[in-house]
């Protein structure tokens, strides 16, 4: 944490958090984290894009909605392969988001770990039929989009087939696992919490309450929370525009216990 806070206060590339930060007092010489001012979304749309960034070559540009504003967020390569979308156990994913970015930006994760992804088309009649052909094993996808390939069980593709769905999303109902179990009872579900403007924030446990999504913050991942209950999310990797204490709309409960899958203490459930 201090040697990116460090990089991003000694930029010559933006001062996007220098603004932010230049109140914040210094620790050992260095902006002390702990006392950092939130970031929100709208500091990020309202602010110019060139401006913002910490990196600027090799640059994958997306466009994300918010409210109906258009803003655009930057990845490259390196960082996007440090994300954590879950287990790998597969070899032929269909790749399936209501926003074409998102595709490309997971098939672009996929490609890193060696695994060629087929992405979906406009038409979901076309995806169905060259799914079949390409014989998918998997889906990667949001909530929307899942939903409406599996739920029209066509036959174009044979859906027994299916070992895996990793459903990327920042919204889940509760009764949304129960519903892909029964489209798919073999199947595996990977649940990742994750906003198009951060990446991912939490993975599902697998020991989690149905009737309480309990996620773990992926290891890169800072989670706090806000006096009104709101996930902050900081990213310990250097994103073109970085991720450090950003105020999201999420609205969680952090655990004050271990988790009962026994592999990490730093838990929490998502908030109506």
């Amino acid at each position: 944490m201090r040697q990116l806070i460090q990089t991003i206060s000694n930029s010559r590339e933006s001062n996007f958090y220098k603004n932010i930060w230049k109140n914040t007092p210094l620790k050992n010489g260095v902006i002390d984290f702990e006392n950092t001012s939130t970031i929100e979304i709208g500091d990020i749309i309202k602010y110019k894009f060139n401006k913002r960034l910490y990196v600027k070559n090799g640059l994958f540009v997306k466009i994300i909605y918010h409210n109906n504003i258009p803003f655009l967020i930057a990845r490259t390569k390196r960082d996007i392969s440090k994300d954590n979308y879950g287990e790998i156990n597969y070899e032929r994913p269909l790749v399936f988001f209501e926003s074409s970015h998102e595709s490309i930006e997971k098939a672009l994760w996929l490609y890193n770990k060696n695994i060629l992804p087929l992405m979906a088309e406009d038409n979901i009649d076309l995806t169905e039929i060259i799914a079949g052909r390409y014989e998918i094993d998997s889906i990667i996808g949001d909530v929307k989009s899942i939903t409406n390939i599996i739920s029209r069980k066509t036959g174009r593709f044979d859906i027994k087939k299916i070992k895996n769905v990793t459903i990327i999303d920042s919204f889940f109902d509760k009764n949304f696992i129960s519903i892909l179990k029964n489209y798919l009872p073999s199947g595996k579900i990977q649940i990742i919490l994750s906003l198009p403007e951060t990446g991912p924030l939490g993975l599902l446990c697998k020991k989690t309450d149905k009737e309480n999504l309990t996620f773990h913050p992926p290891k890169n991942t800072i989670i706090e929370t806000s006096k009104n209950g709101y996930l902050i999310a900081t990213r310990l990797i250097l994103l073109p525009t970085p991720i450090i204490k950003y105020e999201t709309e999420i609205k969680i409960r952090m655990a004050k216990k271990f988790c009962s899958c026994k592999k990490s203490n730093l838990n929490f459930s998502i908030q109506k």
